[in-house]
């Protein structure tokens, strides 16, 4: 982001463009909390949907997350630093279950609680990738993962709360790319990527 103004304004375009994709699809079924920086917070009631609908909702989302990828890299004609490095781009997700208070401001609905907390600190954590999903063991019979996810038991000691055990699902190209080809029409057209970029090139 620091060599150049279009590298900011072209990484800025980039994340809103990813984020937007996966809020997007999420919401079919999940409730959108807030925006912290460049990660999103979704939850769900206990109960209101099945394992299978919950473990579709999250390849759904690495889906959205890698058709938009890929879509920005065939609407790209920069050689700045953050559109040169688009591939470098991934995604972690973290499925946890537990107790929350809820209040309500404008349009964010802010989570408070124990187990919101769990969910925070374990992104900080041993697990050796930057692409994976991370399932708690308090989330494990509440989501139904495809078996071409292969499960990895992690252990995490977070301070305060103690020992937070699930299991990583590490995802190599291949699955990459099955998701990146998902036959979901895309949001917009490969040049709008590129109008959005030249907008953000001639701003004042």
């Amino acid at each position: 982001m620091t060599s150049s103004r279009f590298s900011f304004d072209h990484a800025m375009t980039i994340v809103h463009a990813l984020v937007e994709a996966m809020i997007e699809d999420a919401t079919r079924n999940l409730v959108f909390s807030k925006l912290e920086g460049d990660a999103a917070l979704f939850f769900v009631e206990a109960g209101k949907h099945s394992p299978d609908v919950l473990g579709e909702s999250v390849t759904g989302i690495l889906s959205a997350f890698y058709r938009e990828r890929e879509r920005l890299k065939a609407s790209n004609i920069c050689p700045c630093r953050a559109c040169r490095h688009l591939d470098d781009l991934d995604i972690k997700i973290f499925v946890h279950r537990g107790k929350a208070a809820r209040f309500q401001f404008n349009n964010s609905v802010d989570l408070f609680g124990t187990d919101v907390i769990v969910l925070h600190r374990i992104m900080k954590n041993s697990i050796d990738s930057h692409r994976y999903v991370m399932v708690t063991d308090a989330a494990a019979d509440s989501i139904a993962l495809p078996n071409t996810l292969q499960p990895q038991a992690v252990e995490e000691n977070v301070e305060h709360i103690g020992l937070i055990r699930g299991n990583a699902f590490i995802f190599g190209n291949d699955l990459i790319a099955g998701w990146a080809q998902n036959s979901r029409p895309d949001r917009r057209s490969v040049w709008s990527g590129t109008l959005s970029k030249l907008r953000e090139n001639l701003r004042p």
